[in-house]
């Protein structure tokens, strides 16, 4: 998942993210993605895991991630 993310990969992003059994282990998984989609600039896999996934980024894993993004852009 982490591969994907760093490629942008989002088709099979979504697809070993949608097989899982348990989504909630997953949590793990996509915070390492979307640090590493930020720090990659992919864009498609980011808006995925904070618009479709409604991740929510007040977690205090996240503080100042976005800006960091947003500013590299």
């Amino acid at each position: 998942m982490i591969d994907y993310a760093e490629r942008g990969d989002l088709v099979n992003f979504k697809r070993l993210f949608f097989e899982s059994d348990d989504h909630e282990l997953m949590f793990w998984h996509v915070h390492k993605a979307l640090k590493i989609a930020v720090k990659n600039r992919q864009v498609d896999i980011v808006k995925f895991i904070i618009a479709d996934l409604h991740l929510c980024i007040d977690h205090e894993a996240f503080k100042y991630f976005l800006h960091l993004y947003l500013f590299g852009c």
